[in-house]
């Protein structure tokens, strides 16, 4: 356990990330939802990947979440400044490597997901909810959803159609998705 810097599962497949930067997925992979440059079959046995973006640089993979039908990886660029990167793999994608997703010039820090929604918290306790139908708009802007009172976000629960999150002070907060977006409440 001293060496997985991160471990996923859920429905019918698996990822974990090694502290060394090592990551090997398993299960379900027929429609290209663990990384489509693995095999496009059910991976019976867990299987060493790697995250290139789409000029072919190689990612260091930091923490991943599995969904019904997508992974979403938490990546840094060494070849620009370790600059973090969210990487999200779903079914019948049309290359060998995720979609990189439009966050700008935000840090993400720690990965949520759930049934077909997942979100990322960023270093000032901002949320970037990612939809489930951002592969039907690739390059859409994640944009970052706050909490009321400049609270920040510590932990969030990823619902079908609702997303909750924790505050750093304990408070609880909810909202509603509609049409992909977020509006909390206490």
């Amino acid at each position: 356990p001293s060496l997985i810097a991160s471990f996923s599962s859920f429905y019918c497949h698996s990822v974990y990330i090694t502290t060394k930067g090592e990551i090997r997925g398993i299960g379900y992979n027929k429609d290209g939802r663990i990384i489509s440059s693995l095999p496009k079959k059910i991976l019976n046995n867990y299987t060493e990947f790697e995250i290139k973006n789409k000029e072919g640089h190689l990612m260091t993979p930091l923490s991943a979440v599995c969904g019904k039908e997508y992974t979403l990886y938490l990546v840094t660029d060494k070849k620009n400044g370790n600059k973090a990167h969210l990487a999200y793999s779903y079914p019948n994608i049309k290359t060998d490597h995720p979609l990189f997703l439009n966050i700008g010039e935000v840090t993400p820090v720690s990965l949520f997901g759930g049934y077909c929604h997942s979100a990322a918290i960023d270093d000032n306790g901002s949320i970037l909810f990612i939809p489930n139908s951002i592969s039907n708009s690739p390059k859409t802007k994640i944009e970052l959803v706050s909490l009321p009172d400049d609270e920040e976000a510590v932990n969030i629960a990823c619902c079908e159609s609702f997303i909750v999150a924790l505050s750093s002070t304990g408070k609880i907060y909810e909202s509603g998705v509609k049409k992909g977006k977020l509006k909390f409440k206490e």
